[in-house]
């Protein structure tokens, strides 16, 4: 049981951009991930809520293999040719601006 509360302030824009460097030492970035421009456009935001913002994003190219997959037997069924299985880790993207935009349309969402 906890006999004390401590009040946290929120991170202000410069510590949220070491907060989202340090969550996201170990994923693929595409150059175009700006933290700066992340972290200003997140404002109020939590560490936690960093956290699922970054889940979220880490998410999106996972979810895009399996449309990729479809695409590939198609593309193959088309040309006559064997299809090749995706889904091992070379086939995910890196996360780039768009997905923290759309993690953040997310987190938006389910705030109101």
């Amino acid at each position: 049981m906890f006999l004390h509360r401590l009040m946290v302030n929120l991170p202000d824009a410069p510590n949220r951009a070491k907060i989202l460097k340090v969550l996201l030492t170990k994923e693929d970035l595409s150059p175009d991930v700006d933290f700066d421009a992340i972290a200003s456009m997140i404002d109020g935001y939590s560490g936690s809520n960093l956290k699922n913002l970054c889940a979220t994003a880490a998410h999106r190219p996972i979810k895009e293999i399996p449309e990729k997959e479809k695409k590939g037997r198609a593309a193959a069924l088309a040309e006559g040719t064997p299809t090749s299985a995706l889904g091992g880790s070379a086939d995910i993207r890196p996360l780039n601006m768009d997905d923290f935009g759309y993690a953040n349309e997310q987190f938006n969402v389910l705030l109101k």
